[in-house]
C-alpha cells in the first residue's frame, strides 16, 4: 500500500495499522505528522509487514525510538534529513534543496547489508549508542 500525505496524527496511524494486519508492504511520503514512536508501534502491529518505507516523518536527530520495532531478521536504515546545494551550471544559482528523512525496514535472512552509502545509518538495537 502506497499512502501520501496522509494523517494528522499518530492515533490516526495506529488504528489504521489495528485494521490491517496482513499487510506485508508499506510505502509511505509526505506524512510529516507522524512520529517515529508510531512508525514503530504501528510496525509491530502490522504483524504480517515485511518492508516498510517511509519518506518525511516526525525524525528525531538519533532514530532512537524507531528501536521499538526491532525484532529478529528485521533491518532498519535511517536516511537523515539533509541540506544538499546544487548548482547545475555556472551562470545560474545556487539552489538550497531539502531532503527529508527516510526510514527503510526490511527483512532479511543474510543479516545487515554492509554496502550502505554515507547518508544511511543502520540501527542496530544490539550495537545502538546515543550520540
Amino acid at each position: 500500500m502506497l499512502l501520501g500525505a496522509v494523517g494528522e496524527t499518530d492515533e490516526g496511524l495506529l488504528e489504521f495499522a489495528k485494521g490491517c494486519p496482513n499487510l506485508q508492504k508499506l510505502e509511505m511520503r509526505g506524512c510529516s505528522f507522524f512520529s517515529e514512536h508510531a512508525l514503530a508501534v504501528a510496525a509491530t502491529q502490522l504483524t504480517s509487514l515485511r518492508y516498510l518505507w517511509v519518506q518525511g516523518y516526525g525524525a528525531s536527530p538519533t532514530g532512537r525510538d524507531l528501536l521499538a520495532m526491532a525484532r529478529p531478521f528485521w533491518n532498519i536504515e535511517l536516511i537523515p534529513s539533509r541540506r544538499v546545494v546544487v548548482n547545475n551550471n555556472m551562470d545560474g544559482p545556487v539552489v538550497s534543496v531539502h531532503h527529508p528523512a527516510h526510514i527503510l525496514a526490511y527483512y532479511s535472512l543474510a543479516g545487515q547489508r554492509s554496502d550502505f552509502p554515507d547518508t544511511v545509518v543502520p540501527l542496530d538495537p544490539a550495537t545502538f549508542v546515543e550520540p
